[in-house]
């Protein structure tokens, strides 16, 4: 469980997606903490949204309408009896 920052690049460029030639700068996230208000730490996990995956643009949606771009963050693996490694399942708590 840690804080969660939402990069939102197409609503920051104002676009649909983030297009092929058109890649995500570290510059450019830098700048989009700033104008959002953010000050990543470590231990954050940062999600870059670049286009249409219904899960981001949920997000993105409701960090939208609520105005913020921070929130919980929290991954569940799967519980396997001697595995060393499994999908996880993300949950964001606004």
């Amino acid at each position: 469980m840690t804080r969660g920052v939402l990069y939102d690049t197409p609503r920051l460029r104002g676009t649909d997606q983030v297009r092929p030639g058109q890649p995500v700068h570290g510059w450019e996230l830098a700048e989009a903490a700033a104008a959002q208000g953010v000050t990543p730490a470590s231990g954050d996990t940062e999600q870059i949204r670049c286009g249409a995956d219904a899960g981001f643009e949920a997000l993105a949606r409701a960090c939208a309408e609520l105005g913020r771009r921070t929130f919980q963050f929290m991954t569940a693996p799967l519980a396997l009896e001697g595995g060393t490694g499994s999908p996880v399942d993300s949950l964001v708590v606004l």
